[in-house]
């Protein structure tokens, strides 16, 4: 079979290097950046127009920018079905759970859904080990899942082990704890460290938690990056939090991140789970303020461009058919569950299997799995996606 691989220079090199495993050849590699002329192993990245006229079976999307990648490869009138979905490569991307415990009670925090059994429950550094060494040829962790990652005791040896295997790390913390986070050395082991922000100040735990942040924030900004560490900040908006804008922006020129993402407030609940219908409510009134919030937004990216600060906005836009995890990435619960992403990741409602009985390639390659894949990108029915983001 011909494959046109079409990406982004890193994932395509991953896929490469999957399909020569499985020896299947290659027609041509295509690129939407500047990368046009560079060589891959013996093939030469040509222009995306190439898909009209080179010789191929099916094309293979190799980008984390899925959704703009499907939406040129539409431009050019390729069909859905040309898209290659027997996924040959092992995830480029991981996303595990270190722990379900937490030092907050954040509002929206889909935690409070957990059932008994999974609450309070820590990633043991054996677990971690068991799922890492199976996946040969991932190139990013992130330590990320219904918890606050920095309560889990072994967080510091699981960071040390993935940067032994070359590993690229990052870690999503609540900001309450970076200073027991730089202490003990956690920092120092992170390609990225990302910092939710919630700026309300009305509440008691939030006035802690700004306090700590801040002063753990100065610390990092002012000498703890010397390794080349990429600060981010997220900051996920509702119709209710608008007005916190301003004071998101006086935050960022004071306590600079290279990076700010700016996440419209999404359902994070699967269908039929408690707590679903009332989320979803509060996600369409949200949208109402759609307009506001994008204006708000782009006065955003006004103000910091000039300080030299990156910011990116996920807006509420329908991925299915667009996604690029069922291809590149899953997350695993701290109890094992492999689930297809990080927005449907409560496995008691739905999960690929245990990381800790099963064997984890067998389950990433299943028939379930591709299975799973097909119906995203032909959108066949999928009562986990059919939703997202909603």
């Amino acid at each position: 079979m011909n494959l046109a691989v079409y990406g982004s220079l890193g994932l395509a090199v991953h896929v490469l290097d999957g399909l020569s495993k499985a020896r299947h050849s290659v027609a041509c590699v295509v690129d939407n950046s500047k990368r046009v002329g560079t060589k891959i192993y013996d093939y030469t990245v040509e222009p995306v127009e190439r898909l009209k006229t080179c010789n191929y079976d099916k094309i293979i999307i190799a980008t984390l920018d899925y959704m703009d990648a499907v939406d040129t490869l539409l431009s050019l009138n390729i069909d859905y079905l040309n898209i290659f979905c027997d996924v040959v490569w092992q995830p480029f991307f991981l996303q595990l759970e270190p722990t379900t415990k937490c030092n907050l009670a954040c509002n929206n925090c889909t935690r409070v859904a957990l059932p008994s059994k999974r609450k309070a429950v820590d990633l043991t550094f054996e677990q971690f080990i068991t799922i890492i060494d199976k996946f040969t040829d991932l190139k990013r962790l992130q330590l990320q899942g219904l918890g606050e990652p920095i309560l889990n005791k072994n967080i510091l040896q699981m960071l040390k082990y993935a940067k032994q295997k070359a590993i690229n790390t990052s870690i999503t913390t609540n900001g309450s704890l970076l200073d027991e986070a730089i202490d003990n050395g956690i920092v120092n082991y992170l390609d990225k460290l990302i910092v939710s922000l919630d700026l309300d100040a009305n509440t008691s735990y939030n006035k802690k938690r700004e306090h700590n942040t801040v002063q753990a924030l100065n610390r990092i900004i002012n000498g703890n990056r010397t390794h080349g560490l990429k600060l981010v900040y997220n900051f996920v908006i509702t119709g209710e939090n608008i007005t916190q804008m301003n004071d998101l922006v006086t935050f960022c020129t004071k306590y600079k991140p290279d990076e700010l993402h700016i996440q419209f407030v999404e359902n994070w609940l699967i269908p039929g789970q408690d707590g679903f219908s009332t989320m979803n409510e509060y996600v369409k009134k949200a949208k109402e303020k759609q307009g506001s919030i994008l204006q708000k937004v782009s006065k955003c990216k006004e103000s910091l461009t000039n300080y030299g600060i990156n910011v990116t906005y996920t807006a509420p836009i329908e991925r299915k058919g667009k996604c690029w995890w069922p291809f590149f990435g899953l997350f695993i619960s701290c109890d094992g569950l492999v689930t297809p992403c990080c927005i449907r990741m409560h496995p008691e409602f739905f999960n690929f299997g245990s990381a800790y009985t099963q064997d984890l390639i067998d389950i990433w390659f299943s028939d379930q799995y591709c299975e799973f894949r097909k119906s995203v990108v032909y959108n066949y029915s999928n009562n986990i996606c059919e939703l997202c983001p909603q």
